[in-house]
């Protein structure tokens, strides 16, 4: 039989249950491991105790579900081949206490489920169908003839129907003259579907529109998620036709009903999370959508025609028809990065257990919250670990400043020490990440209310600053990360939702839009009651969907997290959790800092940056970073390359002038004009800011990966042969390199 099983390890993976890991045995005497039994019990003897064989020889994981919250699971594993089971390996630590931190906190979880969105639905429906209009209050059948409201209503229909005869067909606009107008951006990976006057598929909604869009603009990115009950809308939009609230909303229905008839495509994408505004006071909304996973990418209506994009935006430059700062032309120049949005809007967090912080950018009429522009669904956050779920005594050891002198059972000093390291690790990452100074950690305060659940395998411990620093109005301004961007909250909501839990907004947005449909037309219909049994069907029909609107909105308050962490942002009297004890019982001073007086912060050592790529194997204590070059051969795909040890404060322009300096000769001419080029990982490029350091580009690749090229800025950019392809190697001091051993230098190739 084979030995125990090593390393077996125990997780609080929830309120009931925990993971179990663990690895093969040492010596499988000469058979293969065939499956593996788990067993567990209340009592560290395994008298009453309850097991499972997982029949895999890869698979080395098990969670243990349905167990006794609060009470100790004693954990042991052993692994079987052809002759049986072989000796048993107990846990470490031996047991675990399944728990959650709402058991400290005292609170229940609100699972939004879709049995609600069905019953706000069903009761809608049901009340309109069966016990609306054609019943009474009091329950009894209305024995009626139509009334005149109901002739009126007809002979209504009967003037629309007259008036569709003569209705022309839809025709796309060539330009923006004066309006409101909807723009389609449909792309299949390189291309793009444009007209045959080489433009952007665009209709007009209305020449006069409000000066305040917002309502409907966040309204009409509602109806984006559900593009397939577009038809069903517009019949009722027609009934709430009296309503000058939905006067602009029936006219943006009716735009994308006709864009849908002109490019032959029910799913016209998704809503660019800002508008356009010209200073002419011109109004764009555009969508946008891929493609690539349809089959009817081929076939296209005959008044439209696929396009390369490269081609697209080379007709645009030459262009005469733009003209400054007008819509068409915001929409030329920002179009890499609304697609760059559109797809990022889709990325979501691994799950685990994250730590994210809240920076805000207040103005009088908006609050904006800072989030990553590669995943705008989510807060600028680092990991933890890969677990959710927060225990009880994790929770608590927060809550109470991480007081030592509190008792602790000794099974749980491990795990409890090991979350301690990770949390604290993780937030000194996130204040690099974030460039943020010493002070704003000892200043922040940790949100204690909750944990933010955003799924089941995803949870986030939220970091705020105090409140003085919140509530200061700030202008607009650029970030100076460029990954990172400001959002309105409802914007972030809706990106956070869409990445996180797509269904939940789909289903709130049809029941959102139907309901607001249903009220309008009730509302019409109290108003143009005659008898006392019309009266009470139209009150008692209202009344009804006056309660549903507060199901939905009670549901929709509960999903809304962030709103609540606001406030107790803003609030001075909300104290949290301070992180200042946490500074000082790290000894953070104790961290050795940069000889910069610009990196004087404990939390822009590199050390511990590169600590998490390159497993410690690298010291930062060398200032040197040796950077490679290389310069693509026309012939061959072979490189020619040439190093350069630079300071790692070396600005990026000093850089360029040592390469000019040395290498002109070589491969250079003299006064070339030279650019640093980031080559994103989805293949997007940005040119790189003089004043950066190489300190500054080396973290920037270890945080968000890509390659960085030198390029002449010249006519002879777009010849492929001058392009230099860059890596990044650091040289450890520690370590001593022999050259004539193969593999003994070590490099980072970004």
């Amino acid at each position: 039989v084979p030995s125990a099983p090593t390393n077996v390890h125990l997780v609080v993976t929830g309120s009931d249950n925990i993971t179990v890991t663990f690895d093969e045995p040492l010596r499988s005497n000469g058979a293969m491991i065939i499956k593996y039994k788990i067993e567990w019990s209340t009592d560290e003897f395994f008298t009453n105790l309850s097991s499972d064989v997982i029949k895999s020889c890869f698979l080395r994981e098990y969670i243990i579900r349905n167990l006794s919250v609060g009470q100790k699971c004693y954990v042991r594993v052993s692994a079987s081949n052809m002759k049986g089971f072989g000796e048993t390996n107990v846990a470490n630590p031996p047991y675990c206490t399944p728990s959650n931190w709402r058991e400290f906190s005292k609170t229940s979880r609100t699972n939004i489920c879709d049995l609600r969105f069905e019953e706000i639905q069903n009761k809608i429906f049901n009340e309109r169908e069966g016990n609306g209009m054609n019943r009474s209050l009091d329950g009894n059948e209305s024995s009626d003839t139509p009334s005149r409201r109901n002739y009126r209503r007809s002979y209504g229909n009967l003037r629309k129907n007259f008036r569709q005869l003569f209705q022309f067909y839809p025709r796309l606009a060539k330009s923006i003259k004066r309006g409101l107008y909807l723009v389609s951006v449909i792309i299949n990976s390189d291309r793009i579907l444009v007209t045959n006057e080489d433009v952007l598929p665009m209709v007009e909604v209305d020449e006069n529109y409000g000066h305040n869009l917002l309502t409907d603009f966040q309204w009409f990115m509602k109806l984006t998620f559900v593009w397939e009950d577009l038809k069903s809308v517009r019949p009722k939009l027609e009934r709430c036709s009296s309503a000058t609230s939905f006067y602009l909303r029936m006219k943006l229905v009716q735009a994308a009903t006709e864009l849908q008839t002109l490019e032959e495509i029910n799913n016209l994408g998704r809503l660019h999370h800002a508008y356009i505004r010209d200073n002419e006071g011109n109004v764009a909304f555009v969508l946008i959508n891929d493609l690539s996973s349809d089959t009817r990418t081929n076939v296209s209506p005959s008044n439209l025609k696929w396009m390369t994009m490269t081609k697209f935006f080379e007709l645009m430059k030459e262009s005469s028809s733009l003209t400054t700062n007008s819509c068409l032309q915001q929409i030329i120049e920002k179009l890499p990065d609304m697609i760059d949005s559109y797809y990022a809007s889709m990325h979501s967090l691994d799950p685990g257990l994250y730590v994210a912080y809240l920076k805000m950018q207040n103005s009088v009429d908006s609050i904006r919250v800072m989030v990553n522009k590669h995943m705008p669904g989510s807060l600028p956050c680092t990991k933890i670990r890969s677990v959710a779920n927060v225990s009880r005594e994790e929770w608590k050891w927060l809550h109470t400043k991480n007081n030592e002198n509190s008792t602790k059972d000794e099974s749980s000093d491990n795990s409890l020490e090991i979350f301690k390291t990770q949390f604290f690790d993780a937030a000194k990452e996130l204040f690099v990440m974030l460039d943020l100074p010493e002070t704003h950690f000892s200043n922040s305060r940790i949100y204690d209310s909750q944990v933010v659940e955003i799924r089941d395998d995803l949870s986030l411990i939220i970091l705020m600053s105090t409140a003085d620093e919140v509530n200061i109005l700030s202008s607009p301004s650029n970030h100076s990360l460029a990954s990172f961007i400001y959002l309105p909250v409802y914007i972030f909501e809706v990106f956070q939702h869409l990445s996180n839990n797509y269904r939940f907004i789909c289903q709130y947005s049809r029941i959102s839009i139907c309901l607001d449909f249903e009220l309008i037309y009730a509302q019409q219909n109290q108003r143009e009651a005659f008898s006392i049994n019309e009266l009470d069907e139209t009150r008692y029909r209202l009344n009804n969907l006056l309660s549903c609107q507060q199901d939905l909105d009670d549901i929709w308050r509960l999903s809304r997290w962030l709103v609540h962490v606001i406030n107790c942002a803003k609030d001075k009297t909300y104290s949290g959790i301070s992180l200042q004890p946490f500074q000082s019982s790290t000894n953070l001073n104790n961290i050795k800092s940069d000889r910069s007086p610009s990196l004087k912060s404990p939390f822009n050592s590199t050390k511990y940056l590169i600590k998490q790529n390159l497993d410690s194997c690298i010291d930062i204590d060398n200032n040197i970073i040796e950077l490679t070059f290389y310069r693509s051969l026309l012939t061959s795909n072979s490189f020619v390359p040439f190093k350069l040890k630079v300071n790692k404060l070396t600005k990026l322009n000093e850089i360029l002038q040592i390469i000019l300096k040395q290498q002109q000769n070589i491969f250079f001419k003299p006064n070339s004009l030279l650019n640093f080029v980031w080559v994103r990982p989805n293949e997007y490029e940005d040119i790189i800011e003089e004043n950066l350091t190489a300190y500054e580009i080396q973290t920037r690749l270890l945080r968000f990966g890509g390659q960085i090229h030198i390029r002449l800025n010249s006519s002879s950019l777009s010849n492929s042969s001058q392009m230099l392809h860059t890596t990044l190697n650091i040289l450890p001091s520690n370590l001593e390199i022999n050259s004539k051993k193969p593999g003994s230098s070590v490099s980072l190739n970004i």
